[in-house]
This record gives structure tokens, C-alpha cells and sequence, in this order.
């Protein structure tokens, strides 16, 4: 602030009190009472970004593709007509953003006062009165993903222990009787498994 007035104030004598409290080189709450009565309050600026990737569209592609409407845009490339729901529909996604995903809020469960402020911010171009966002999770393709990543990870460690031949069964047997230690295993694997119980049971009906 001192360096601020230094460039754009008039006062001669405060610009002075200004340079001899910068060659001080104080510490910043010191500069603060320098400059209080002259100079205004700083102000925070907060700036909070989400980065979504696809996967996060994926859990609404039906959603998207049945209730959403671009706004008012004319031809519009098929192709890309789900993109341009996305950008259209916005407000969807960023309040389930700054609510599900991410929020800030008091002990009694209301937002605090910049996090409800930018959940309120207009949107210019957006489609009015939008549905709430939808999100369909499938446990039984979850299951079949998680299924493939675990076979895969067997293989791994087969190879890992030499074991070149591919017989799925005998890769299971060997992988068990390499745990020998198996509470530090077992601690492991209750301590995952209680965390990732905590994650779905808040996404899809357990």
C-alpha cells in the first residue's frame, strides 16, 4: 500500500512517512498501522476454480442428453451438442460443485458469507430455470471395473515374483501364500475398505 501511494498519491509529507517506514523494512502488520487512516483496507480476493474432467460428465450423460437444452443456439454440430449443454446449463454443474463437491460452511450448516456470494453470482447466457442435476451411478459397472483392475494387479505381481505362466487360479494361490505377516495386510485392508464404504454409501444405495 505504502508503494501504491508512492506512485499515485499527492501528499508529499505522507509519501515521505512512506519511504522511511519502506527502508525500515517493517514487518506487514507495522506497514498496516502506517498506512490506517490513508490508505484503505486491503481487500482478499479469493478465486476458486474446479477443474472437471469427463468422468465427471460421464455419471450424467442421460441426464444431459434428455433434459438438457442449449440456449437458443442455432445450428448447432450434433457432435458437439453435448458440449454446448454443459456450457448452456452451467449453473447445474457449478451449484452441485459448491455444494457436493466442495462448501464452506458455519457450524450451523449455512454457507458462509463469500461461499453463498458466489453461488449467487449471475450467469449471463445460460438456459433459465434448469433442472436440478441428476447423476447416475452404476454399482454393477463399478463392480466390473474394479473386478478388471484387481485381476489385472494379480497378473502384476505374479510377474513380479517370476511367475510367467498364465494360469489365473495358481496367480490367486501364490499371491495368498506370500502373506505371510497377514495382520499388517489385514490392517491394511479393513482401514481401505472402511474408507471406501464411507465414499459410496454417499453416492449410490449400498
Amino acid at each position: 500500500m505504502c508503494e501504491f501511494y508512492l506512485m499515485y498519491g499527492s501528499d508529499d509529507e505522507i509519501k515521505a512517512d512512506f519511504q522511511k517506514a519502506l527502508a525500515e523494512d517493517l514487518a506487514p502488520l507495522k506497514y498496516r498501522e502506517v498506512v490506517k487512516g490513508i490508505m484503505p483496507d486491503c481487500t482478499t480476493v479469493i478465486n476458486v476454480e474446479f477443474e472437471t474432467k469427463r468422468k465427471f460428465y460421464y455419471y450424467s450423460d442421460k441426464f444431459i442428453d434428455g433434459m438438457l437444452k442449449t440456449n437458443n443456439r442455432r445450428l448447432v454440430d450434433p457432435a458437439l451438442e453435448g458440449i454446448y449443454k454443459i456450457i448452456d446449463n452451467r449453473g447445474i454443474f457449478l451449484d452441485y460443485l459448491t455444494s457436493n463437491t466442495l462448501s464452506f460452511k458455519t457450524s450451523d450448516d449455512e454457507y458462509v458469507d463469500w461461499c453463498s456470494r458466489i453461488r449467487r453470482v449471475k450467469l449471463p447466457d445460460t438456459v433459465v430455470d434448469a433442472p436440478e442435476l441428476i447423476r447416475d451411478y452404476s454399482k454393477e459397472l463399478n463392480k466390473a471395473i474394479v473386478i478388471k483392475r484387481a485381476a489385472n494387479s494379480v497378473g502384476t505381481v505374479a510377474l513380479y515374483s517370476g511367475n510367467t505362466g498364465i494360469d489365473f487360479q495358481e496367480d490367486i494361490s501364490d499371491l495368498l501364500s506370500n502373506f505371510n505377516d497377514i495382520d499388517i495386510f489385514y490392517d491394511s485392508y479393513k482401514k481401505n475398505k472402511v474408507k471406501k464404504y464411507n465414499r459410496l454409501k454417499n453416492m449410490i444405495d449400498l
